[in-house]
């Protein structure tokens, strides 16, 4: 029994440890413009290292919420980007250059890398 038992707690740390997503603090500094909205081209889908992947929908809105180190943060319109891993996480997507690298996690003022980055397309269109 004492076997089984130690056997479960290690079949439950190793999953624990493949879901727990990296995170680093990462300081933003807020954009002085906000009066556009992003619109995605196309749908794409990444995950952050060791979390579960996730899907940013062809069409979605996003708001230039201001930069980091690692790129431009754009924050959702009308929606909230969950980015699962042991916790859920509120997330932003971070793009550099056209490619999306990473999530800023607006509550733990830190930065999650995705496994592999993706292209991805953004076009801006002026608020109504």
């Amino acid at each position: 029994m004492r076997k089984i038992l130690l056997i479960i707690v290690g079949m439950v740390s190793v999953l624990s440890a493949c879901t727990e997503i990296h995170i680093q603090p990462s300081q933003l500094t807020l954009s002085s413009d906000r009066s556009s909205e992003y619109v995605l081209d196309k749908a794409v889908e990444s995950s952050p290292v060791n979390g579960w992947s996730v899907h940013l929908i062809s069409g979605s809105k996003w708001i230039d919420l201001g930069s980091t180190d690692q790129g431009e943060v754009f924050k959702p319109v009308n929606t909230v980007v969950n980015v699962p891993g042991v916790e859920n996480f509120e997330g932003y997507i971070v793009v550099r250059s056209g490619i999306w690298v990473g999530f800023w996690l607006p509550y733990e003022k830190a930065f999650s890398p995705l496994t592999q980055q993706i292209p991805i397309t953004l076009k801006r269109e002026d608020r109504k």
